[in-house]
C-alpha cells in the first residue's frame, strides 16, 4: 500500500514539474526559503488551541448530543480551511521574498559587458510606421536595452563614424547621454565591416559579451548579413528597425551631352537620370535645376517602378569659371537624397603641339586654330621646346622627314607618362618611328590608285555621336597608303582591302595614333571629308589627361584637378563652402595635375572649395553613396533563414519601444514570478478572513 502511495505521489510531482518546468526555475534570494519553516507555527496553533469546558446542566441531553456532533464536524472543516489558508499564505509569502524566476533562453554572456552597433546612416532618417524617424526609434531601443541590464553593466556603442568614445566601457548614464549626441552620418557600413570592427574591439577582452545590432538592414548596403567566420562565443541579437515604406525616388547621376563647357556659352545639354526603387509608378515628379543658387529650369517626369527615367535641360547661357549646380526633386517622406550636387566648370583648353617639317600641310591648324577649346602651338622639328612637349595633351608629328635621337627619346618618355601622339607620315616613311609604332615601315612602290575607306564601326565608342547610321553605300573618302604597321592595335578606320588607315596603339598610360597616308590631295581626300574634323576632335579630346569630374561620391572621394603652375612644394586644401574646417588630402603632383585622395566618408554631400595658399582655385562637389537610397530591407523571415544554423543569434522586432526591455529581460534574465507569488499569498490571506467572517 505504501509503495503504491509513493509511486502515486512521484507521478503527481512529475506532472507538476512538467507543468511548471521547475528545473528551469531559480530564486534570486534563496535564503528566504528558510522562512518556510514558519509553516509549523499555524500547525502548532491548530493542535494546541485548547479551550476550557464549561458544564451546563440539562434535564434531557439526547437532542444536545445530535447538535454537538453536527457542530463539531463543521468546526473541524472550518479549522482545516483556516489552517490551509494560513500555511499557503506563509508559503507563498516566503516564495515572494525569495523572488523565483524562470531561466531565460539566452542567458547573459560574460561579466556584464554589452556591445551595441547603431546604424546612423542616411537611410535611418526614413520614417517608421509610428511616425518617428528610424534613427530616433533605434535610439529608443538602445535606451530600453540599457534599462534591461543591471546597474553595474558596461557598454560599448559603435556607429558608422567610429567615434573614439565608442570603444570605452561606458556606464548606463554615459551611454544614454552619448546616444543623444549621435548625428546622422554619411558613412555606409556593410555588416562585414561591422563584424570586423566589433571583432577588433572585443578582442581586447576575452570575456564573452552580449552584442546588439540595431539597423534597418538594407539589402543594397548589406549584400551578406552573416559573418564569414561565425562567432560562437558571444551572444548576438539583431533588432531590425522596419521602415514605413521602401518607395523612394532618387537622382542616380547627371552628365553633359558634350563633355566640355565652352566659355563662349555654346549650347550644351544636361541629362539627369532618376531611379524609382519602389514598385509603383510615380507621375509628374518635379525636377528643378539650379545654377549658382538660382533656378535655371524645371520640368516634371514620370518614373516607372523599379526603372530609370531621363530628363534633360538645355544649357545655352555663358557660365562662370566654376558654377555650383544642384538638381532638386520633391519626394516624400524620404528626403535625404532629394538634392544632387555637381560642378559645371569651363573646360580647360586641350594643349596641342604640332611638330612639323618644312612645307608641311596646314590641315591640323585649320582644324584646331578656330576652336576656343583647343590651344595649338606649331614648332619646327629643329626647334622643339621639350618642356612644352611634356606639358602637351596631344603631340602631332606632321610629315617629318628627319627625327633626332633626342626628340625620339623625349617622345618615348612622353608616351610612357600618359601623353598621346598622332603620326601623319610623309611620302617617305621614317623607319625610326618603329620605336613608337610596332612594325612601322614604308610600303615599297605604293599604287597610284586610291582605295575607299570602309565605313567605321558604330559600336566603337570612339565614333559615338559622330554618325547616326552607317551602310555600305555611305560616302567615304579614299586613300593610298605609304606606310604599314603590325602589333596589337585597334583599327579605327580601315581601307576596303583590309589594310589599316587609322590605328590606335596603347602604350603604358599613353596612346599612339597612326595614319597610313599624308594629308595631301595626291594621297587622300580624308582631310576634305566631313568625317575628318570630328575624328581629329575625338583624338584631341581623348588625349586630354582628364576633364574635371562633375561630382564625386563620398564613399570614393578620389579625384584630380588641373591647376596652372603648381609645384610639389605647394599644399592643396579642401574646405566646405559654408564652414571654416579644412581638410588636407593625400596628394600627388603630375605636371599640372594634382591627384587627391580623401579617406572614405570623410566629407558630407555638398560643395567644397579647393584652396592653394588660402586662395580658392577650384570648386568640387560630393554626393551620397546611392546605395543608401535603395530602402529595401531584409524581412524577419529572411533574417531567421540566414541565421538558422547559428544558435547564439536571436532576432526580434519589438512592436513598440517599450517592449524592448521586456523582451530582453525575458530572453536574458528570464520571467520573474515573485509578483504572482505575492498575489497568491494575498489571495489566501483574504480567504482566511472570509472563512473566519462568513463560515459560522
Amino acid at each position: 500500500m505504501g509503495s503504491i502511495t509513493f509511486e502515486k505521489y512521484q507521478t503527481a510531482f512529475a506532472g507538476i514539474n512538467d507543468l511548471l518546468d521547475l528545473q528551469q526555475m531559480k530564486f534570486l534570494y534563496p535564503t528566504f526559503l528558510w522562512a518556510l519553516f514558519t509553516l509549523i507555527v499555524p500547525v502548532i496553533i491548530h493542535l494546541f488551541n485548547f479551550r476550557k469546558a464549561k458544564k451546563i446542566y440539562f434535564s434531557n441531553t439526547a437532542m444536545l448530543r445530535k447538535v454537538n456532533e453536527a457542530s463539531t464536524a463543521k468546526r473541524k472543516i472550518k479549522h482545516y480551511l483556516i489552517l490551509m489558508s494560513r500555511m499557503l499564505f506563509l508559503a507563498f509569502l516566503a516564495l515572494a521574498f525569495a523572488q523565483p524566476f524562470l531561466i531565460g533562453e539566452n542567458q547573459p554572456q560574460g561579466n556584464g559587458e554589452v556591445v551595441i552597433y547603431l546604424d546612423n546612416s542616411f537611410s535611418m532618417t526614413s520614417y517608421h510606421a509610428e511616425g518617428l524617424r528610424a534613427i530616433d526609434l533605434a535610439a529608443g531601443y538602445i535606451d530600453q536595452i540599457a534599462n534591461a541590464y543591471p546597474a553595474n553593466t558596461r557598454y560599448a556603442l559603435i556607429t558608422n563614424d567610429f567615434d573614439s568614445r565608442s570603444f570605452g566601457g561606458m556606464k548606463k548614464d554615459e551611454l544614454k547621454e552619448y546616444v543623444t549626441e549621435i548625428k546622422v552620418s554619411p558613412n555606409s557600413m556593410s555588416m562585414g565591416k561591422v563584424y570586423e570592427a566589433m571583432e577588433k574591439m572585443m578582442a581586447q577582452s576575452p570575456q564573452a559579451k552580449d552584442v546588439f545590432l540595431v539597423s534597418d538592414f538594407q539589402k543594397s548596403v548589406h549584400e551578406t548579413i552573416v559573418p564569414s567566420q561565425p562567432d560562437t562565443i558571444n551572444r548576438y541579437t539583431l533588432s531590425p528597425v522596419s521602415l514605413e515604406s521602401a518607395e523612394n525616388i532618387y537622382i542616380d547621376s547627371v552628365y553633359l551631352e558634350r563633355p566640355f563647357l565652352s566659355a563662349e556659352g555654346k549650347n550644351n545639354q544636361l541629362n539627369v537620370m532618376l531611379k524609382n526603387t519602389g514598385a509603383s509608378t510615380k507621375n509628374d515628379v518635379l525636377v528643378r535645376f539650379f545654377i549658382n543658387q538660382i533656378q535655371a529650369a524645371s520640368a516634371s517626369v514620370t518614373v516607372e517602378g523599379g526603372k530609370l527615367a531621363e530628363i534633360s535641360f538645355d544649357i545655352s547661357t555663358s557660365l562662370e569659371n566654376f558654377n555650383s549646380c544642384r538638381i532638386s526633386i520633391e519626394d516624400y517622406p524620404t528626403v535625404f537624397d532629394n538634392d544632387f550636387y555637381f560642378i559645371m566648370a569651363q573646360s580647360q583648353q586641350v594643349s596641342i603641339l604640332e611638330i612639323h617639317d618644312e612645307n608641311a600641310p596646314q590641315e591640323i591648324g585649320k582644324v584646331f586654330e578656330n576652336e576656343a577649346l583647343f590651344r595649338l602651338d606649331r614648332q619646327n622639328v629643329n626647334n622643339v621646346d621639350y618642356e612644352k612637349l611634356s606639358r602637351s595633351d596631344l603631340v602631332v608629328l606632321n610629315e617629318l622627314n628627319t627625327l633626332s635621337e633626342a626628340l625620339l627619346n623625349r617622345l618615348e618618355s612622353y608616351i610612357q607618362s600618359g601623353g598621346d601622339l598622332l603620326i601623319i607620315p610623309s611620302s617617305t616613311a621614317l623607319d625610326q618611328l618603329s620605336a613608337l609604332v610596332p612594325g612601322y615601315q614604308g610600303i615599297d612602290g605604293p599604287g597610284a590608285e586610291k582605295t575607299d575607306i570602309a565605313p567605321p564601326d558604330l559600336d566603337n565608342p570612339f565614333f559615338e555621336n559622330i554618325f547616326e547610321s552607317a551602310t555600305d553605300r555611305i560616302d567615304m573618302p579614299a586613300a593610298r597608303s605609304v606606310v604599314s604597321w603590325g602589333g596589337l592595335r585597334q583599327n579605327l578606320l580601315s581601307l576596303r582591302n583590309g589594310q589599316p588607315f587609322l590605328s590606335r596603339f596603347s602604350k603604358a598610360t599613353g596612346n599612339v595614333y597612326a595614319l597610313s597616308s599624308p594629308l595631301r590631295a595626291d594621297y587622300t581626300n580624308f582631310q576634305r571629308h566631313a568625317i575628318f574634323v570630328p575624328t581629329m576632335y575625338k583624338i584631341a579630346l581623348q588625349s586630354k589627361t582628364q576633364f574635371q569630374n562633375l561630382y564625386y561620391r563620398i564613399d570614393e572621394p578620389n579625384g584630380f584637378l588641373t591647376l596652372d603652375s603648381i609645384s610639389v612644394q605647394q599644399l592643396v586644401k579642401i574646405q566646405p563652402v559654408d564652414q571654416d574646417e579644412e581638410i588636407i588630402p593625400i596628394q600627388q603632383f603630375v605636371n599640372d595635375q594634382v591627384y587627391f585622395e580623401l579617406p572614405p566618408f570623410s566629407v558630407s554631400p555638398g560643395f567644397y572649395k579647393v584652396l592653394l595658399y588660402d586662395n580658392e582655385v577650384a570648386l568640387i562637389a560630393f554626393n551620397h553613396n546611392k546605395i543608401e537610397s535603395d530602402l529595401k530591407q531584409y524581412s524577419i523571415q529572411e533574417l531567421n533563414e540566414a541565421f538558422a544554423l547559428q544558435e547564439n543569434v536571436t532576432i526580434f522586432e519589438p512592436e513598440a519601444r517599450a517592449s524592448v526591455a521586456n523582451e530582453i529581460k525575458e530572453s536574458r534574465f528570464g520571467i520573474s514570478l515573485w509578483q504572482y507569488a505575492l498575489i497568491v499569498a494575498l489571495f489566501f490571506l483574504l480567504a482566511e478572513i472570509l472563512i473566519i467572517r462568513f463560515i459560522k
